[in-house]
């Protein structure tokens, strides 16, 4: 099987998000996408939700995508998650499958300066997704999305002021940041 591994915060999730797996499983012909929220990142400063939050809105995203799971991997960890750890974790799982990571062209960029950068090629395949068409140095594949005017940074802005968002995310998303009452202060 192919399978794409989509990592991030998804704080929160939104259709953005699902858009680019959706192009990255038709661009790679992937069998399977696992969406995997991370637990406690080392690049961000701030995270708005809780982790647990962000996992269920995730799950609650993917409901209606066959062929879209999510995994708990990173959530689950006590310690900081790491990409390599992630990765060597699936390959574990997945040992005769063709494993693939799908990643922004801007953090694509500045891979040189994650944890064990040097070995994550052998651990997969990346897909990089670029909103023009700049070209990405091998070995990474690169694919071209259809441009959203769409990010957390904006639908968290928006529902502290009580905005309507609710075309930027999925409706079941929407009414479990209500019922939870989060992002009512950012």
């Amino acid at each position: 099987m192919r399978i794409a591994l989509f990592g991030g915060t998804f704080d929160p999730v939104h259709n953005a998000h699902l858009k680019i797996a959706q192009e990255a499983q038709n661009a790679a012909k992937l069998d399977k996408v696992i969406f995997v929220p991370s637990g406690n990142p080392p690049h961000k400063e701030k995270v708005y939700a809780d982790k647990f939050h962000r996992l269920n809105m995730v799950k609650l995203a993917v409901l209606d995508y066959e062929n879209f799971e999510v995994s708990s991997y990173e959530v689950d960890k006590k310690t900081y998650s790491y990409t390599y750890e992630t990765l060597t974790h699936f390959k574990k799982l997945y040992p005769s499958d063709e494993l693939f990571f799908i990643i922004g062209d801007d953090a694509y960029k500045k891979i040189n300066e994650w944890y064990q950068w040097e070995k994550l090629f052998s651990l997969c395949e990346f897909l990089v997704f670029t909103r023009n068409n700049e070209k990405i140095d091998p070995p990474a594949k690169y694919f071209k999305i259809t441009p959203m005017d769409v990010s957390s940074t904006e639908i968290r802005k928006k529902l502290c002021k009580k905005e309507y968002c609710g075309l930027q995310i999925p409706k079941r998303v929407l009414e479990y940041i209500k019922e939870h009452h989060l992002y009512e202060e950012v």
